[in-house]
């Protein structure tokens, strides 16, 4: 975990530079030399930048999001846990893993392999396998659309119990979609917020992504994966 943390530091330290930039150009405290003078960046320029910070802002959830998952699964691997060893939740999640993967392929002879995998798993206890980028291949957890409902639900599914909630990081995604489908110009969306709002967003933000890998250690740490402790 000492990774994530260090990435989530580092990131961290974006957002909060970026932040202070923009409050900076937002008093006036950085101007352009043009043709002579200095002034000031336009209003549009101002304004775009804020709604990027919400593009930043998610970034970060979904990055601290999907390093733990990687964590969970590359911890799961090294232990060779066998299958009935794991938690209940974790066996559900395999089962749909490998019947997604079934159902996606085009015949009966190329989901042969699997189906191998899948009965020898379930005859000898075969250890769990599975890393989180093979299981995104063929089964999305999320989905680019990540809110703390979200959040808890995907953890849900390894038997990650996530106490904290933050309305905000709804209000994020939200704003992250419509950027991202061009629902509305990042002028348009940058003229709503505030220095101060976006401010409180990062803060709520950053306090339940440290509680969500606090928790997430605690899991791993405890051996939470494994039937006797789920």
């Amino acid at each position: 975990m000492i990774s994530i943390r260090g990435d989530f530091t580092a990131r961290r330290s974006e957002i909060d530079q970026y932040l202070d930039l923009l409050r900076k150009i937002e008093d006036g405290e950085y101007l352009l030399h043009y043709q002579g003078n200095y002034v000031n960046l336009p209003t549009t320029v101002k304004t775009t930048q804020k709604a990027s910070a919400i593009l930043l802002l998610y970034n970060i959830v979904e990055s601290v999001v999907t390093k733990l998952l990687i964590r969970i699964h590359e911890v799961v691997i090294s232990k060779d846990v066998g299958y009935f060893d794991l938690n209940d939740k974790i066996k559900d999640l395999t089962l749909v893993y490998f019947n997604s993967v079934i159902e996606k392929k085009q015949s009966f002879h190329d989901a042969v392999p699997f189906v191998q995998s899948l009965i020898g798993m379930l005859m000898r206890n075969a250890k769990f396998e599975v890393s989180y980028e093979e299981m995104e291949k063929h089964y999305s957890l999320y989905s680019g659309n990540l809110d703390s409902r979200k959040i808890k639900e995907t953890f849900s599914k390894y038997g990650v119990v996530v106490r904290e909630t933050a309305s905000e990081l709804q209000t994020i995604k939200n704003g992250r979609n419509k950027l991202a489908h061009g629902e509305v110009s990042f002028e348009e969306y940058g003229r709503e917020l505030s220095i101060q709002q976006l401010s409180a967003l990062k803060d709520a933000t950053l306090n339940y992504l440290k509680n969500l890998i606090d928790e997430v250690e605690e899991y791993v740490n405890s051996a939470g994966y494994r039937l006797e402790a789920g």
